[in-house]
């Protein structure tokens, strides 16, 4: 298909201008991936253009993950690690077209990424954000805990809560010039989560024109260990929990404040009922599938540790 044969276009339309901007912090490994599968949707095409914020991590390493595709983005080192929220800003103040893409450092686009959202602007040329969703990047010989996300879709994702777009920054474009009108990203006291929630229901209340396409995917890396997943979602608890402290908190979340006032077993029994199902229907063998969902849902129940220590907050 080329571009003048999609629907609702025609040969006046241009291909929207694009600026896709990584922060990265300590995944030498996981920028080169990403970079790798990145480059060549860019190369060559002077709409698109890859903006690599580095956010404090200074080694040989970095440097060696880099030099190869040096000549094909513009790369900023940041002297120290300012966050994800303003590292992100960083790399939107050093973009030069109309739409930012944002994408992370452990995730790894298809070939046809940019192909897509370009066909898509152009045949939506009024949207202001495209969102899209994730897919877990299975390793070869996954392991246990790797299926259990995949089954589970325990990664960054996408939801149309209500009519509320709640995006995830590993995969989402924002026209500039609306980004630029709203701040960006401005979640204070969030450690690596929490400010991609917040923006998206700032653009909601904001009434732009917006589209969740659960077709535009990347991949997603999978190999956190369990502690380490654990702690990221009670990070993502905590911010979707602070937000009920917050004008911009949308009223889809109003039901964690009184969720939270839940006891414990309700919730894992609330979990643990849609976890099963899915892990069923992926599993044949009943333990396996039951061990499946028993760990995802010791990973949602750390959400909920996190949603209720973030309610305490909230004045009586």
């Amino acid at each position: 298909m080329t571009l003048i044969d999609l629907p609702g276009a025609n040969a006046d339309n241009q291909p929207p201008t694009l600026s896709v901007l990584v922060c990265t912090y300590r995944r030498p490994d996981g920028i080169e991936a990403l970079l790798a599968a990145l480059v060549p949707q860019v190369i060559g095409n002077p709409a698109r253009e890859i903006v690599v914020v580095n956010d404090g991590t200074h080694s040989a390493q970095y440097e060696a993950a880099l030099e190869p595709f040096m000549p094909f983005i513009r790369y900023h080192p940041l002297e120290e690690n300012v966050g994800v929220a303003a590292a992100r800003n960083v790399s939107a103040s050093l973009a030069r077209k109309d739409y930012i893409v944002f994408t992370d450092d452990d995730t790894v686009p298809p070939s046809s990424w940019l192909d897509w959202l370009s066909m898509l602007l152009i045949e939506h040329p009024e949207l202001d954000v495209v969102a899209g969703t994730t897919v877990a990047l299975l390793p070869d010989k996954p392991g246990f805990l790797a299926n259990v996300r995949a089954t589970h879709r325990l990664l960054p994702s996408t939801e149309d809560s209500g009519g509320t777009i709640i995006f995830a920054t590993a995969n989402v474009a924002i026209r500039r010039k609306l980004f630029e009108d709203l701040g960006g990203f401005g979640f204070p006291d969030f450690v690596g989560a929490g400010e991609d929630t917040e923006l998206a229901t700032r653009l909601s209340r904001r009434g732009v024109r917006s589209k969740f396409d659960p077709g535009w995917t990347t991949q997603h890396e999978v190999s956190e260990s369990f502690l380490a997943l654990c702690r990221r979602f009670r990070h993502y608890g905590f911010a979707n929990g602070k937000l009920a402290l917050m004008t911009t908190s949308p009223v889809e979340h109003d039901y964690m404040l009184d969720s939270a006032q839940t006891g414990w077993r309700t919730i894992w029994n609330w979990e643990y009922k849609e976890l099963i199902a899915q892990a069923r229907r992926r599993h044949q063998n009943k333990a396996v599938a039951t061990l499946s969902a028993a760990t995802a849902c010791l990973v949602k129940m750390c959400y909920w540790r996190g949603v209720k220590d973030a309610v305490r907050l909230l004045p009586v």
